[in-house]
């Protein structure tokens, strides 16, 4: 397959306010493949060219991209745990005039991957900083689940001790909108079991080896999933896509309440002030003040 690569050069100025070039170089930020090497652009592919170093998250897969696309461009390593000191680095050979590309092991730089140091440091110091989109897990996914998505939650990573992991999904777990998280192979089952107890049968999709030979796509109650893995030797990231906590009906949400507004009642009745007699059962129970304020005058406007 011929590859037709553009080969204008790149836009390498940094411009003052008043328009005039104030110094050459900079940051840019290129998307790369998330399996099949063939989803990158051809201005991704003349920008790795063109610069004078590329700073990797994993020196190995993407020296693999530029041998097969014969691009010879000096690689630097930029991983996680050493991004502040290889942030000033890149800073300092911009500064010297020079193109530097940053990219991460797969999608883009920055997304749950080291990135964010670079951008800063160049931003402080007053360097260009270009990005130059490509493929992302995130938005494939998102594409692929089937479910409406004008509005989601990402959350990153879940984490990896089980007290944080479910800290945190009880608290998606009411959230209005779809969430999204990643997930890896060692801890996938964990968290749909997890998933599983606190969502109950609300409805998800995992999406597994985006854009590789075994990718697949599992849609059903997390339970569902968990048992369709049921066997399989898990391997690769996950993303996991969970539907939006449905809407209860104004009926449903007071009689599910009725308890707690009781107490604010009896509250009243001993002579706090209703902020106040919110204010202590919403601690108690843990819910918020205003919401349950705003019910108890719903519950009286009604009466």
């Amino acid at each position: 397959m011929r590859i037709v690569i553009p080969t204008s050069p790149l836009y390498n100025y940094f411009m003052d306010s008043k328009g005039k070039e104030t110094r050459k170089g900079g940051l840019f930020l290129v998307g790369t493949p998330i399996g099949n090497l063939e989803d990158i652009t051809l201005r991704a592919l003349r920008t790795l060219r063109e610069v004078d170093y590329i700073a990797a998250e994993d020196t190995r897969t993407t020296r693999k991209l530029l041998s097969h696309y014969n691009i010879h461009t000096p690689v630097l390593s930029y991983q996680g745990y050493n991004e502040k000191d290889k942030s000033l680095q890149i800073v300092n050979i911009i500064k010297q005039g020079k193109k530097v590309a940053l990219v991460s092991e797969a999608g883009m730089p920055g997304l749950s991957d080291p990135g964010h140091l670079a951008v800063k440091a160049c931003l402080e110091e007053g360097l260009s900083v270009t990005v130059i989109p490509g493929p992302s897990s995130l938005t494939a996914a998102i594409s692929l689940s089937g479910m409406p998505m004008r509005n989601f939650f990402f959350a990153g990573f879940i984490p990896s001790k089980k007290a944080e992991r479910r800290r945190l999904l009880e608290r998606l777990r009411e959230m209005k909108e779809a969430q999204v998280v990643f997930e890896s192979p060692h801890r996938l089952r964990r968290t749909l079991e997890d998933i599983s107890e606190l969502y109950g049968e609300r409805e998800m999709v995992l999406v597994k080896e985006l854009t590789k030979w075994y990718e697949e796509v599992q849609r059903g109650s997390a339970r569902e999933v968990l048992e369709g893995l049921s066997g399989e030797k898990l391997r690769g990231e996950y993303v996991l896509i969970i539907g939006p906590a449905e809407k209860s009906k104004p009926e449903e949400e007071q009689a599910s309440l009725r308890p707690l507004l009781d107490a604010v009642e009896e509250k009243v009745q001993e002579g706090l002030t209703l902020s106040e007699a919110c204010r202590k059962v919403a601690e108690r129970e843990g819910i918020s003040r205003h919401r349950l304020y705003n019910l108890y005058l719903k519950r009286h406007k009604a009466n």
